[in-house]
This record gives C-alpha cells, structure tokens and sequence, in this order.
C-alpha cells in the first residue's frame, strides 16, 4: 500500500474507532483487514491519535448539547407555565427540580474534587521539596 494511502485509510480508521466502530466495521470501511486494525491497535501512538479523536468528539458534542440546552430549559419553563394539563405542568416541575438537583450534585463533586486534587498536589510537592 503506497503510504499516501496507508495514510488516509489511518485517518479514517481512527475517527471510525474514536466514534465508536467495531474493528470489524472500521476495517470494512476502511478498505483493510480487522488484523491490520488490531496490529495498528497495538501500537501506542495510534491509541493516542483515537484518544484524541474521541476526546475532541466529545468536547465538540458537549458544546453541541451545551447550546441545546438553553432551548431545553425554556421549553420546561413554558409548559410549567402553559400546558394545559396537570400533568404536563407536574413532569415539568419534576424535571427541572431533578436536573437542579443532578447539577448541584455534580458541581459539588467536582468542587470536593478540585479539592482533593490541591492537597494531593502540595503533598507532592512537599516530598519532591
């Protein structure tokens, strides 16, 4: 395989990995054998190209579902003020109470864990020093 085209097929495999793909799959389209994939696979610069693939993949989706949920937000806030049914208005209501309270959970673990990770950090450094 001419390296022009060893090159392409690696860029493909690895944002076909990185989103999730079998080997077998990302093979197929890929136009090579599952057993060149897991010999790629083996290699540690390639697992870290797919890392970084699927990293950026999801930052980008995050930041996708990010903007979405403004309009989320607005439209729980209009059918607790405007469905016409009870119901409707009750799931709203429970909605945005469960997801405040899914936030402020994960925004205290993650406080709780910047934490850990400074006193973890001046401990080491107080032993390197």
């Amino acid at each position: 395989m001419p390296r022009g085209s060893r090159k392409n097929a690696d860029a493909k495999l690895v944002a076909l990995l990185a989103s999730g793909s079998t080997v077998e799959t990302a093979a197929k389209r890929a136009g090579i054998s599952p057993s060149t994939v897991f010999r790629r696979l083996r290699s540690p610069d390639f697992k870290a190209r797919i890392d970084e693939a699927r990293a950026d993949l999801v930052e980008r989706t995050l930041g996708r579902l990010t903007r979405l949920s403004t309009k989320a937000a607005e439209t729980l806030g209009e059918l607790l003020g405007q469905a016409d049914r009870d119901a409707v208005r009750r799931q709203a209501a429970r909605d945005v109470l469960v997801l405040l309270l899914r936030l402020r959970d994960h925004t205290d673990i993650e406080e709780r864990l910047a934490a850990i990770e400074e006193k973890l950090a001046a401990l080491e450094s107080q032993h390197d020093g």
